[in-house]
């Protein structure tokens, strides 16, 4: 089969490599298509991360996976599935027996953290950029969804990013009403502005870039849009808040500056989820101001890493039922071939940031990439 194998920082090679060989307790996946995540771009560039430090390669990368079931292991013939179902799959499960799962602290399980599918290159790493993958039992067993006949291969593959976001509007807590800014309006951001409509929430989509801005609120519910570069930023969100601040802000994009806009702005007593990554260094004189802000304004902040287990059948409907408009946020749809193109422009996107290069009209409407081998 073809993969593309990951030999380094910014190193990808389409190579014909063995397909992955099943036991009895895994089966065997044709992948149609794979959601191109940031994660995955920041380790083809081989930046650390930091919940898995720097990776060794050869891998194989690709989680936001959907294919066919082309072969089944002989134990897994009790889980209602059949050979030939189409399946999207959560690519990390839980074990849900440790004192993480017992306490509903899924992604902080060591068997979540572990368990993987793979396209038999190098340590186990979603492997969906390939043609086939190996499905473990757990996967099998808690992480695997099967997609409807109306649903295409494209947009089941958000399924994956929506529990994702789904997780970080539970951590939110969000109440009718309530004024929520959501930092950076990719389409993670454009999730997250979608499900906070869905629990009654005033969004106030927040972005450097007017595009996206503009897609914000005349395709994905947002109520109010501000760019965050604005000299009048701050007046603009205290008009909207009636002098208050927001009453919850998400940090959906990797910026120091994304942070501290969002610690400055949120209103007394409100709460910060920090959604994506830092992405920075932090001195001691930016972390204690940081820290006296969090102290004196009585904030309360969420850290919100990955999916969450008991979401798994929800995001999947929120998708399958169009209540999140994900067709509409595929901007391009590569092949195999072309992954490091995907990469290119992936990374230039996010580069065009708080702390990035300027933007252009091709990168401006760039959201969510898929790759199909």
């Amino acid at each position: 089969m073809r993969a593309a194998v990951w030999y380094g920082p910014g190193e990808i090679k389409i190579e014909d490599v063995p397909i992955p060989e099943i036991g009895p307790d895994d089966y065997l996946l044709k992948v149609t298509a794979c959601g191109l995540c940031k994660t995955d771009v920041k380790k083809i560039e081989g930046v650390t991360l930091s919940t898995k430090g720097v990776l060794e390669p050869p891998r194989v990368f690709g989680h936001e996976i959907v294919g066919e079931i082309a072969k089944l292991g002989i134990h897994l013939r009790n889980l209602g599935l059949t050979e030939g179902d189409r399946v999207a799959i959560y690519h990390h499960v839980p074990c849900l027996e440790c004192y993480y799962c017992l306490h509903g602290d899924y992604a902080q399980c060591e068997t979540y953290r572990t368990i993987d599918t793979t396209a038999g290159v190098g340590k186990p790493s979603g492997g969906g950029f390939a043609e086939y993958v190996k499905v473990p039992k757990l996967v099998a067993k808690y992480g695997t969804i099967k997609v409807p006949d109306d649903v295409s291969d494209e947009v089941a593959t958000f399924v994956e990013p929506t529990n994702c976001c789904l997780k970080g509007i539970r951590k939110a807590n969000i109440g009718i009403g309530d004024l929520v800014a959501i930092f950076g309006q990719g389409p993670i951001g454009l999730t997250l502005d979608q499900l906070a409509k869905l629990l009654g929430a005033k969004v106030i989509a927040v972005d450097l870039v007017d595009y996206r801005l503009n897609e914000a609120k005349e395709k994905y519910g947002a109520d109010y849009i501000v760019n965050a570069q604005s000299a009048s930023f701050v007046e603009e969100i205290k008009n909207i808040t009636d002098g208050r601040g927001p009453d919850i802000s998400i940090v959906a994009v990797e910026s120091p500056k994304a942070v501290e806009q969002a610690i400055n702005i949120t209103r007394g007593g409100g709460k910060v989820v920090f959604f994506a990554e830092y992405g920075g260094e932090v001195g001691a004189a930016q972390l204690g101001q940081m820290i006296d802000l969090i102290y004196g304004k009585e904030i309360t902040i969420h850290g919100c890493y990955s999916s969450s287990y008991i979401d798994h059948q929800l995001a999947a409907e929120l998708v399958f039922k169009n209540k999140i408009k994900a067709e509409d946020m595929i901007s391009h749809v590569f092949d195999l071939d072309n992954l490091l193109e995907a990469v290119n422009l992936a990374e230039k996107r996010r580069n065009v940031g708080w702390e990035g290069e300027k933007s252009t009209d091709k990168l401006q409407k760039s959201f969510k990439i898929i790759i199909k081998p």
